[in-house]
C-alpha cells in the first residue's frame, strides 16, 4: 500500500460502537395460570392436578385388582346400568317392570324368570314411575306380583314410591323431586314407564327433543349411581314375526349410545288376541367380559286352577290369555250401567282415541248402545251394555227358572 493511502485511513475518524440492548426483565408468569413442571417417566401425571383426579398411569392400573361383576339382575344388568325395556303395547312390559320391583324391594335375592335379583340397600327406595297405569291397575299388578314371588305386600311395596298416571315429566317439579332423592343417594331402583311420556317436551321424534331426553337422562344417571330402567317402545313392524333387533327399538336414546344395556318383549297372542305369553330378549349389554348374552327367556302371568295369580317361565309357559280391551269395557258397562264416555275411559284408565277404537269394535260386534240419561239434571248420551242371550240364561238362572 502506498504511503498516501496510509495516510488517508489514518485520517479517517474512530468508528463508534453501538450502544449495548437492554433486555426485559423475566416477568413471572400469573397466578391464574401456573406453570406445570415438566413431566417425568416416573409420574406423567405430576404437577396435573384435574387430570390426576379423572386419571390414572397404565402402571397404576395394572397393579389394581380386577372387580368383580356387581349384578343387580344377574347376567342381565348391573347396579349403575341404565336398561332399556323395549315393546309394542300389551306385550306385558309393566308387568314386567312390577315384577322386578317387587323383586328388588324385598330383603333377600330371589330369583325372577331364572336370574337373581339382588335387593336394593337398606334404606334406599324403590321408585316406580308409570304414567301409563291407573293407580287400581298398579295396585292390582303390584299384588299379584307379591303373591307369585312370595314377597310379604307389606314390606316390599312398602319400600317404594309409586307414581301413578298423572301430569308427571320432566319438566315437571316432580321431576326435580327425583332428581333431589337421587342426590340424597336414596334411590335403589329408579324405573321410568314411559320414556314417550316423561321425556314428552316437544315433539317426540324431533331430533332436538331426543337430544334433550338424553341429556336429562344423563345428569340423572350421573347423580343417581343406581340402576334406572327406562321403558320405551318397539316399531310396529317387529310385531309381525322374527325375533326384534336394536334397529326395532325407536324413539329411545339408542341414538345417543346411552343404554348399558338393551332388552326387548315380545308377546305371543292368544285366540281371543290377548297375552298368551311373552318372551325376554337381551339385545345389547356394554362391558360384557366373558359373559355372553342370556337366552331369551319365556314367561307368561296367568291364573292357577283357584283363580290366584300364578307366574310360569320356560318354553311351555303360558297364561290365561287376556281378554281383549274391547270385552273389558263391555263387562265394565253391565256392572256399572249406563256410563259417559269420559267417565268410561276414567275408569278404564285409557285415552279418548283409546276409548273410541274400542267403542268402534263393540259397536260393530253389537255388544253396546247408544242411550240418554238424566244426569243432574241434564240429559247426557251415554254407552251401555246390550243384553244378550248370554245375560238372559245368567239372569233366569239366578232366578231358578228354566228358558223355554
Amino acid at each position: 500500500m502506498g504511503e498516501a493511502a496510509v495516510r488517508s485511513c489514518e485520517a479517517l475518524p474512530a468508528r463508534s460502537k453501538p450502544p449495548p440492548v437492554k433486555k426485559p426483565p423475566p416477568t413471572a408468569p400469573p397466578l391464574s395460570a401456573p406453570v406445570a413442571p415438566p413431566a417425568t417417566s416416573a409420574d406423567p401425571l405430576s404437577g396435573l392436578s384435574a387430570l390426576s383426579k379423572v386419571a390414572l398411569t397404565g402402571k397404576e392400573m395394572l397393579k389394581l385388582r380386577e372387580e368383580p361383576v356387581r349384578w343387580f339382575w344377574k347376567g342381565i344388568f348391573q347396579h349403575t346400568d341404565v336398561v332399556e325395556l323395549a315393546a309394542l303395547s300389551t306385550s306385558g312390559k309393566s308387568t314386567l317392570c312390577m315384577l322386578l320391583a317387587v323383586a328388588a324391594a324385598g330383603h333377600e335375592p330371589i330369583e325372577l324368570l331364572g336370574f337373581e335379583v339382588t335387593p336394593v340397600p337398606e334404606g334406599k327406595l324403590v321408585v316406580l314411575v308409570n304414567v301409563e297405569q291407573t293407580l287400581s291397575s298398579m295396585q292390582r299388578k303390584l299384588l299379584a306380583s307379591c303373591a307369585v314371588l312370595g314377597r310379604n305386600p307389606q314390606a316390599a311395596i312398602g319400600r317404594m314410591i309409586v307414581v301413578p298416571r298423572c301430569n308427571f315429566s320432566t319438566d315437571t317439579p316432580a321431576w326435580d323431586d327425583v332428581v333431589r332423592l337421587a342426590e340424597r343417594k336414596a334411590i335403589g331402583l329408579l324405573i321410568l314407564d314411559s320414556r314417550a311420556r316423561i321425556f314428552r317436551s316437544g315433539d317426540s321424534n324431533d331430533e332436538q327433543h331426543e337430544a334433550q331426553g338424553a341429556e336429562r337422562l344423563s345428569k340423572l344417571v350421573n347423580t343417581a349411581a343406581c340402576p334406572i330402567v327406562v321403558v320405551s317402545h318397539l316399531r310396529k313392524a317387529s310385531g309381525f314375526g322374527g325375533r326384534p333387533t336394536l334397529e326395532d327399538v325407536s324413539g329411545s336414546h339408542q341414538r345417543a349410545a346411552g343404554p348399558d344395556v338393551v332388552l326387548a318383549l315380545q308377546a305371543t297372542r292368544g285366540e281371543n288376541g290377548g297375552v298368551a305369553a311373552s318372551t325376554l330378549y337381551c339385545l345389547k349389554r356394554r362391558d360384557e367380559g366373558d359373559e355372553q348374552h342370556p337366552e331369551p327367556v319365556r314367561w307368561a302371568m296367568g291364573k292357577d286352577e283357584n283363580g290366584a295369580p300364578l307366574l310360569t317361565v320356560g318354553d311351555g309357559a303360558t297364561g290365561t290369555p287376556s281378554q281383549p280391551n274391547h270385552l273389558k269395557m263391555v263387562e265394565l258397562l253391565r256392572e256399572q250401567g249406563a256410563t259417559t264416555k269420559s267417565q268410561l275411559a276414567q275408569a278404564l284408565g285409557v285415552s279418548g282415541a283409546t276409548l273410541n277404537r274400542m267403542l268402534t269394535v263393540a259397536f260393530a260386534e253389537k255388544l253396546v248402545k247408544r242411550v240418554k240419561r238424566l244426569i243432574r239434571g241434564v240429559e247426557r248420551e251415554c254407552i251401555a251394555a246390550r243384553v244378550t242371550t248370554e245375560d238372559v240364561d245368567r239372569l233366569a238362572a239366578n232366578r231358578g227358572e228354566v228358558r223355554p
